[in-house]
């Protein structure tokens, strides 16, 4: 038992080192962006957060690439300059 709940505290840890988490809804925190994974295995950014004026978004998240951008997903961010994956399809 003692040994279960070491690891249930390590596990906690990590996911807070890490800062990611899964909503209810399906969606992934990681740093200052929201992501939901599509059926297709790609990602789809929902969200930003973070208060960079030149954003670089990620090619990928996680081995998954980032392929859309989302409605309003950066409509809250001061950037001045948007770097997009390659991989972007949809914005």
């Amino acid at each position: 038992m003692k040994k279960l709940i070491i690891l249930f505290a390590f596990t906690l840890v990590l996911a807070a080192v890490f800062c990611i988490s899964v909503s209810a809804a399906g969606e992934i925190t990681d740093g200052y962006y929201k992501y939901k994974v599509l059926d297709n295995g790609t990602v789809e950014i929902t969200d930003y957060t973070g208060k960079e004026e030149e954003i670089i978004i990620p090619e990928e998240f996680d081995g998954k690439k980032v392929t859309k951008i989302g409605e309003w997903a950066f409509a809250g961010a001061p950037a001045e300059k948007i770097v997009l994956p390659s991989g972007t399809e949809h914005i």
